[in-house]
């Protein structure tokens, strides 16, 4: 309790006023229900992390053969020459 304490009067500090306010059981019992069902039904999820090793790829590679670059003019050439020429047309 005294570590919950401590994170709390840290949490505390930065707010300009709080307020703590009793809850009783009675109005409490579906958090409460909630919180143990949480804590039940994924206990068994955070015990082991499976991994498979895959000896083959799971895809093809293709291969490439040739790229080829098109020397036409396109809408990024006067943009690029700018750049490259440092003159900037208007």
């Amino acid at each position: 309790m005294i570590k919950y304490l401590a994170t709390a009067k840290e949490c505390i500090a930065g707010f300009k006023s709080f307020t703590i306010q009793n809850i009783p059981r009675s109005l409490n019992q579906k958090a409460d229900v909630l919180s143990k069902l949480a804590i039940v039904a994924f206990d068994h999820l955070t015990k082991k992390v499976l991994v498979e090793v895959l000896t083959e790829r799971s895809i093809e590679l293709k291969e490439i053969e040739a790229i080829v670059e098109e020397k036409k003019d396109n809408w990024m050439t006067l943009i690029i020459k700018c750049q490259k020429e440092g003159v900037w047309l208007e």
